[in-house]
């Protein structure tokens, strides 16, 4: 959304059922309004979420997303797939799926890894991005580390990177 002044909006929630609705009559001087939807629902069955949510923003762009979240005992998967059309004649539209899933190894050790996806209609490449990541604590101190890598960044071939984490943190 450009703002949210003046925006409009309500949420509704029932067992486990959520919507959502937005509305921004006059976002900029010049921009078409923007409305936006979501719906998500856990009552499906135990540990799965659904999840779904549109956006037009007016004249420029249209985005849509689907997920389901899956939580077993220590374990939750994730799955999710993003949609953006530009308005534009000939813009870089966006599709994207992004899946992940962690592990809660034991009350003090955590663990992670993620993958991300994205083809550029007018990129040479695409992008993809992959992480890992893990957690320890004990007692007022957690030691987290991680390593993200991202092949053809915004979709240009040859545009790579890597970043390794390392982070201690101290509770008082």
């Amino acid at each position: 959304q450009t703002s949210t002044a003046g925006m409009f909006g309500y949420t509704y929630s029932d067992g486990g059922l959520m919507l959502s609705v937005g509305y921004q009559p006059n976002p900029a001087a010049a921009a078409e309004a923007e409305t936006s939807y979501a719906v998500s629902y856990d009552g499906l069955m135990d540990g799965l979420t659904l999840v779904a949510g549109m956006l037009d923003d007016g004249d420029v762009s249209e985005n849509t997303t689907f997920g389901a979240k899956y939580t077993m005992g220590s374990v939750t998967a994730a799955y999710q797939i993003t949609d953006i059309e530009l308005d534009a004649v000939g813009g870089n539209d966006e599709e994207g799926s992004h899946m992940g899933i962690s592990l809660a190894v034991n009350e003090n050790l955590s663990v992670s890894a993620g993958r991300q996806e994205t083809e550029f209609a007018t990129a040479t490449a695409d992008e993809t991005n992959t992480g890992w990541s893990a957690s320890y604590t004990m007692g007022s101190i957690t030691i987290g580390g991680g390593f993200n890598e991202v092949e053809s960044a915004g979709g240009t071939a040859g545009s790579d990177a890597e970043v390794t984490m390392l982070n201690i943190a101290f509770a008082f």
